[in-house]
C-alpha cells in the first residue's frame, strides 16, 4: 500500500507540474498573442495619425499653389485632401474609442483640423472674389500659422504617447517569450526525471510481481481446495463466462462433471428458468460481468439438470476482483432449495386454511349477529313502548325496566363481539367531537344507579379536574366507562363502595375507578386485557362474562391516544382502574351541549311508509310504534309483495329488512330503482363493518342495526319529514 501511495503521489506531482506548465504556456501564449495584436494596432494607429497630418499638409500645399498662380488645377491636392480627411479622422476616432489612442488629443486634433480647413477655405474664397493680393493678407496673418503649430503639437503628443505605449508593449512581449521558454525547459526536465524514476519503479514492480505471482498460485491452490470442501455448490467462471472450476456439490446438482463443463459457457451448464412462467432466466454470471455487482436469483427459480430434471435453487453471484479492482471472473454459489420450497408450500396451505377459517368465522359472526338481533327487535320495541307509558302500575313498571336493561345488555354483548372483530382487523371507526368527560361519567353512573342501589353499593363521584374536555367519540368513551364501572359493580360485594375521581395529570385527563371488591391476583392482571381469558382468583371463584369488555376498552382508549392501567394488591383487596386520555388545550371552557345529546329536529308532517319485514313479530311491533309516531304504515313480508305495493301506490319512504324470503333488501332497492326513486332505509341484523359499507354504497339513505333503537328511528323519521317530506307530498 505504501508503494502504491508513493507511485500515486509521484504521478500526481508530475501531472500537476505538467498541468501547471500547460496552463502557464496557455496563458503566456494568449498574452503573447494579445500583446502582438496590441503592437499591430498601435502601429496602425501611428500610421493613421501620420496620414491625417500628411492630409492636412496636402490641403495647405494646394491652397498655396492656387493663391500663387490663381489657377484652379493647383487646388487638386487641396480638394483630394479635404475629401479624404473626414474618413481618416473617423478611423482615428474609432481607434480612440477602442482605447488604442488617447481620446482627448484625438478630439483636439479634430477640432483644430476643422478650424484649419475653415481658414483655408476662407482664403481660397477671398482669392476667387477679390484676387490673390486680398487672400494673401489672410495668409500673411499669423492665424493660420498658429493653427498649424497647434496641429503639429497635438500630432507630436499623440505620436509620443503611442510610441511610449508601443515600447512598453514590446518589452512585455519579450518578457512573456522568456517566461514561455523557461516553462518549456522546466517541464521537459521534470518529465525526464519522472521517466527515469518510472523506469526504475517498473523494474522493481516487475520483480515484485514475479514473486507475487508465485504466492498467488499457491493461494489459488488453497482456494480451490477450500471451494471443493464447502457444503454449497460452487462454480467459478472467467471474464468470458466460461467455467473454470466446479466443486463436487455443483457437479451433483447440475449433473455435469468438471471435465465435461470446463471451458463451456456457464449458461449451457447452469440453465435456469422461472418456476411459474417457464421463461429462461438470465445467468447470474452474465449479470455480474455486465454490472460488476453482487447479484442473487429471484424466488421461484428452477435449475435444469443435464438429464432434464428440475431442482429449485437459491443462489448468488459475485465478481472476483484483483487488488486494483479489476474483475477477473465470477464465483457462483447455489444450493438445493427443495426443502425450503416444501416448507413454504406447507406454510401457504396453512395460511390458506386459516384464511378460509377466518372467513368462515366472519360469516358465522355476521349470521350470529343477524339471528340474535332480529328476535330482540320486537322485544326491545315492546319494552320501550311500555317504559314510556304512564299507565303501568309501579311493580309492573319496575319489572319492565329490569327486562329492558337486560335486553340492552344482550345488545351490548352482541356489539362487543362485533367490536372485537373490528379490533382484530384494525377497523375501529371513531366519530370525534368535543366531549365533556364529566358529563359522560355522570351519565354512566346514572345507568348503573338502580343496580348499585339494589346491591347497596355506594358509588362516589368526585369530578375535580379543571380541564375535562377531550377530542373523542362520545359513544366509544361512554362504552369504556360503562365496561369499567360495570365490571367493578359486578365484583364489589353487597355494602361495598366504588370511588370515581377525575384529575389533570399534565396534558392528560386521569379518571380513576377504585373499588373494595374481589381484587385480582398478579396472574389475572397479567392477562386482564387479553380477549376470552377469565383467570381464577381463588378456589370456587371465577370471573364471569366473555372476557372481552376490557380488551375492547383498552383498544378504544388507545385509539383516543390514551391507555387503561389496572392495579390490585391481591384477591379480596379491591381493584383500581385508571383511564388516561389527552385533554384539549381549552378544555376548561363551557360546553356547547351535553355529550351524546340528540338535538330535537324540526317537526315534520305524517309520512307514508312501506315497511318490508319478514319477521312477523318485528313487523307488528315496528309498525305499531311508527304509527304511534303519527305516520301511515303499510307492511309487506317479502320482496314480491313490496314491489306490488310500490307500483300501486306512492310512498314517502321505505323501511326494508335486508334478509327477505325471496331475495334481499339490496335486490329490492335495485328493482325499485327501475321505476321509482323513493328513498329507502335498511333494517339489518348483519352488523359487520363490511355489511354497513355495502349498504351505503348500494344507495340506502341510512341503515339501522337490529335491535332497532326506536329513539334513533324516531329522529331519522322526524329529520326526513323536515327535509324531504314537503317535496314528497
Amino acid at each position: 500500500m505504501r508503494s502504491i501511495s508513493v507511485v500515486r503521489f509521484t504521478f500526481l506531482i508530475t501531472a500537476g507540474v505538467l498541468f501547471a506548465s500547460l496552463a502557464v504556456t496557455y496563458f503566456v501564449g494568449r498574452e503573447t498573442i494579445s500583446r502582438s495584436t496590441e503592437i499591430s494596432l498601435r502601429e496602425a494607429s501611428i500610421r493613421q495619425v501620420e496620414e491625417v497630418f500628411s492630409t492636412l499638409q496636402d490641403t495647405e500645399i494646394g491652397q498655396r499653389g492656387f493663391l500663387l498662380t490663381g489657377r484652379e488645377e493647383y487646388l487638386a491636392p487641396y480638394n483630394d485632401a479635404r475629401q479624404d480627411l473626414p474618413a481618416r479622422l473617423r478611423h482615428l476616432q474609432n481607434a480612440a474609442m477602442r482605447g488604442e489612442v488617447s481620446a482627448a488629443p484625438v478630439k483636439r486634433l479634430e477640432q483644430l483640423s476643422n478650424e484649419k480647413l475653415a481658414e483655408l477655405a476662407q482664403s481660397i474664397e477671398r482669392a476667387r472674389k477679390d484676387g490673390s493680393q486680398a487672400a494673401m493678407a489672410i495668409v500673411l496673418s499669423d492665424t493660420g500659422l498658429k493653427k498649424m503649430d497647434g496641429i503639429r503639437a497635438v500630432f507630436g503628443q499623440i505620436l509620443d504617447e503611442e510610441e511610449a505605449q508601443l515600447a512598453s508593449t514590446e518589452e512585455t512581449l519579450r518578457k512573456l517569450v522568456g517566461v514561455r521558454t523557461w516553462v518549456f525547459v522546466i517541464a521537459a526536465l521534470v518529465n525526464l526525471a519522472f521517466l527515469v524514476w518510472a523506469y526504475r519503479r517498473i523494474r522493481r514492480e516487475m520483480t515484485r510481481r514475479y514473486v507475487a505471482d508465485l504466492e498467488s498460485q499457491r493461494q489459488k491452490e488453497t482456494f480451490a481446495v477450500s471451494l471443493a470442501s464447502i457444503g454449497d455448490a460452487v462454480i467459478l467462471a472467467d471474464t468470458d463466462a466460461r467455467i473454470i472450476f466446479m466443486n463436487e456439490v455443483a457437479e451433483g446438482l447440475t449433473g455435469w462433471s468438471l471435465a465435461q463443463a470446463k471451458g463451456r459457457l456457464c449458461s449451457e451448464v447452469f440453465r435456469i428458468i422461472n418456476e411459474s412462467s417457464r421463461v429462461p432466466v438470465e445467468s447470474p454470471v452474465d449479470r455480474v460481468l455486465r454490472t460488476g455487482k453482487i447479484v442473487g436469483l429471484a424466488n421461484h427459480t428452477l435449475l435444469i439438470r443435464k438429464d432434464g430434471s428440475e431442482v429449485p435453487i437459491d443462489d448468488s453471484g459475485a465478481p472476483i476482483r484483483e487488488q486494483d479492482g479489476t474483475v477477473r471472473g465470477v464465483v457462483l454459489v447455489f444450493r438445493d432449495f427443495s426443502e425450503h420450497k416444501n416448507s413454504e408450500r406447507e406454510l401457504r396451505e396453512v395460511s390458506d386454511r386459516l384464511e378460509v377459517a377466518n372467513k368462515a368465522k366472519d360469516n358465522f359472526m355476521a349470521a350470529l349477529s343477524h339471528e340474535l338481533r332480529t328476535p330482540l327487535t320486537p322485544v326491545l320495541g315492546t319494552l320501550s313502548n311500555w317504559e314510556s307509558s304512564t299507565m303501568l302500575p309501579e311493580p309492573f313498571a319496575a319489572d319492565v325496566r329490569m327486562l329492558s336493561r337486560n335486553v340492552r345488555l344482550e345488545v351490548r354483548l352482541i356489539d362487543d363481539l362485533l367490536d372485537l372483530t373490528r379490533i382484530s382487523r384494525g377497523h375501529i371507526e371513531l366519530h370525534k367531537e368535543r366531549v365533556d368527560v364529566h358529563a359522560l361519567i355522570a351519565a354512566v353512573v346514572e345507568i348503573f344507579r338502580a343496580d348499585a342501589d339494589a346491591r347497596q353499593v355506594r358509588i362516589g363521584l368526585r369530578v375535580v379536574a379543571s380541564r375535562h374536555f377531550v377530542d373523542g367519540d362520545p359513544a366509544r368513551l361512554q362504552q369504556v366507562f360503562w365496561n369499567i364501572l360495570g365490571n367493578a359493580l359486578k365484583h364489589t360485594p353487597v355494602g361495598g363502595r366504588i370511588e370515581i375521581v377525575t384529575a389533570n395529570d399534565g396534558d392528560d385527563l386521569r379518571i380513576t375507578f377504585a373499588d373494595n371488591g374481589r381484587g385480582m391476583s398478579a396472574e389475572t392482571l397479567k392477562h386482564l386485557f387479553h380477549p376470552f381469558e377469565r383467570a381464577s382468583d381463588g378456589p370456587g371463584y371465577h370471573r364471569g362474562g366473555l372476557g372481552i369488555g376490557l380488551t375492547i376498552s383498552q383498544n378504544l382508549a388507545q385509539a383516543h391516544g390514551g391507555e387503561i392501567e389496572a392495579r390490585s394488591e391481591g384477591p379480596d383487596l379491591g381493584a383500581t382502574f385508571v383511564v388516561r386520555v389527552p385533554v384539549l388545550a381549552d378544555s376548561s371552557a363551557a360546553p356547547t351541549g351535553k355529550p351524546g345529546e340528540v338535538q330535537a329536529g324540526v317537526s315534520g308532517h305524517a309520512l307514508s311508509i312501506l315497511l318490508v319485514e319478514d319477521h312477523h313479530d318485528s313487523a307488528m311491533v315496528i309498525g305499531r310504534i311508527v304509527r304511534n309516531m303519527g305516520h301511515a304504515v303499510v307492511v309487506s313480508h317479502n320482496m314480491t309483495d313490496a314491489l306490488v305495493e310500490l307500483r300501486e301506490q306512492k310512498f314517502d319512504l321505505v323501511l326494508s329488512d335486508i334478509g327477505l324470503p325471496d331475495g334481499t333488501g339490496i335486490e329490492l332497492l335495485e328493482k325499485t330503482r327501475t321505476f321509482s326513486k323513493v328513498p329507502m332505509i335498511a333494517l339489518t341484523g348483519y352488523g359487520m363493518d363490511d355489511d354497513l359499507v355495502k349498504y351505503r354504497q348500494t344507495g340506502f339513505l341510512h341503515q339501522l342495526t337490529k335491535p332497532i333503537r326506536f329513539e334513533q328511528l324516531e329522529k331519522l323519521l322526524r329529520d326526513f319529514a323536515a327535509s324531504h317530506g314537503q317535496s314528497a307530498k
